[in-house]
């Protein structure tokens, strides 16, 4: 997915608090097409959620909460530890306390922020070669329970647009690839495993009705995705205010499905 917010050409620690501001500004500028793809997504959830063995799931980039049913998750009996590499201080506010839930702060990338933080004087591919050597683990995550990746995948790659020197297309295009493959390795780690991320971008000319044919289509995963079973699929209204990308509506092509 592009970046959010323009690039300022300065890497920053807080780049996670700054990426989350701008989710909650785009949620509430895209109420209506985001409300309906939290819908989707919780309903893609709760029917996982339906078949596991575990009454444990864990969580990863669980953000604002807007697409996950936390509450009806926890009313089944399941208990939640929810991952990101900073929470948002309303959502802990919200439930910290909460019988059944756990947060935890952990970089699933494996470290791509401080990598790049500690190559920033240096050339992309530095920063490459640090990005083949990430490997990241669950060792204080319980794998014998569930996972959701809860649209975060394609999010992974975000930080290489904040980098201060320049990726090649090519050399964006395989460090993207390498961290979406460490995340699917990392899922595989766990007894049961469910993923949802978009897949696609869609940019359309601004349009008061419905958008017509696409002016580009820009791939946000850049991998092959081992689905156990087929997918579903959906659109997501991303961004119809130009807010995003000038002059353009974006929509996503979303898919979630077992791993």
């Amino acid at each position: 997915m592009r970046n959010p917010f323009r690039s300022r050409g300065v890497l920053s620690r807080a780049i996670p608090q700054t990426y989350q501001r701008g989710i909650a500004r785009r949620y509430a500028a895209n109420r209506n097409g985001w409300l309906a793809h939290a819908e989707r997504t919780k309903s893609v959830v709760l029917r996982f959620a339906e078949r596991l063995t575990s009454r444990h799931i864990t969580l990863l980039g669980s953000g604002w909460l807007f697409d996950c049913p936390v509450q009806e998750l926890l009313n089944a009996g399941f208990s939640l530890t929810l991952v990101d590499i900073a929470h948002p201080p309303q959502v802990v506010q919200q439930w910290k306390g909460a019988k059944g839930i756990e947060f935890q702060e952990l970089d699933v990338t494996g470290g791509l922020l401080e990598l790049l933080y500690s190559t920033r004087r240096m050339e992309a591919s530095a920063a490459l070669d640090g990005v083949q050597g990430l490997s990241p683990t669950p060792n204080s995550l319980d794998i014998g329970g569930a996972a959701i990746s809860l649209n975060l995948l394609s999010q992974l790659p975000y930080p290489l647009q904040e980098a201060e020197f320049q990726f090649s297309n090519t050399e964006y295009n395989l460090a993207a690839s390498l961290l979406q493959q460490a995340h699917l390795r990392l899922l595989g780690c766990f007894a049961q495993r469910l993923l949802i991320t978009d897949m696609l971008e869609y940019h359309y000319a601004p349009n008061t009705q419905q958008p017509g044919e696409p002016k580009r289509i820009i791939p946000t995963v850049y991998t092959s995705i081992p689905w156990a079973t087929q997918p579903e699929s959906w659109v997501w209204e991303f961004d119809h205010t130009g807010a995003y990308l000038a002059d353009c509506w974006v929509n996503l092509a979303v898919k979630g499905g077992v791993l």
